[in-house]
């Protein structure tokens, strides 16, 4: 979420290539996990040419809109309602849950920014398509550490509004007569569940991360996030 602000947004130009930073020593997770992801997806492929189909898309919508909402009910009623480790044993929550929510998360948004966008030509499925056409290392989970990762020409400056949308769920001014369907609160949601799947099965050092995360301490925190937008 700390490189989801304005700078990194708007200056990104298509055909330069996006830096992975320090994810080299993440590689191996990286390969193992991405074409289990696009398979979830519903992305079929042969060698490095991919199919995603707006059925197969949409479906694949569904079911992570339903998933989210249910980890996030759940996670609430959790922390509330003071459920104990205890009475969760039988739950199944472990780090995979973490990643299975962040991916819910992520992709429910991005089709919530297609939507307010609402172009003729693009669509959630064309995009993603897109991009693993002018990646096909990351889909095919053969990337290294010299490998670099290719913003298509196509979408050029289609995600120049993306901070906008995170701000408030929309693009430019708020409608008359609507309120914001985003806001710090929003956000303070996705954390406390993140926090709460962690707590029931994750990694201890991740827990102090996102509690540190929560509040306002050394200037890197999610209002900090939220204010930078």
């Amino acid at each position: 979420m700390n490189n989801l602000n304005k700078s990194t947004s708007r200056t990104s130009k298509s055909g330069t290539p996006i830096d992975i930073g320090e994810a080299s020593e993440f590689l191996p997770t990286i390969n193992g996990i991405v074409p289990d992801i696009l398979e979830l997806m519903g992305v079929t492929k042969s060698g490095d040419t991919f199919s995603y189909t707006e059925a197969k898309y949409k479906s694949f919508i569904q079911n992570q809109k339903a998933y989210r909402a249910a980890i996030e009910h759940g996670m609430t009623f959790k922390r509330k309602g003071g459920i104990a480790q205890s009475d969760l044993n039988n739950a199944n929550l472990d780090a995979s849950t973490l990643i299975k929510y962040a991916l819910a998360v992520f992709i429910t948004e991005h089709e919530a920014y297609v939507k307010t966008k609402a172009t003729s030509s693009d669509t959630g499925n064309s995009l993603i398509l897109a991009f693993l056409d002018e990646n096909p290392n990351l889909a095919n989970g053969t990337l290294t550490s010299e490998s670099q990762l290719n913003r298509p020409d196509s979408i050029d400056t289609y995600y120049d509004a993306w901070p906008d949308f995170l701000k408030d769920g929309y693009i430019g001014a708020i409608p008359e007569g609507k309120t914001a369907t985003r806001n710090i609160a929003y956000y303070k949601t996705i954390v406390n569940t993140l926090l709460e799947i962690n707590k029931s099965g994750g990694i201890a050092q991740l827990t102090t991360e996102l509690e540190k995360f929560l509040v306002d301490s050394e200037n890197d925190s999610l209002d900090d996030w939220y204010n930078g937008l």
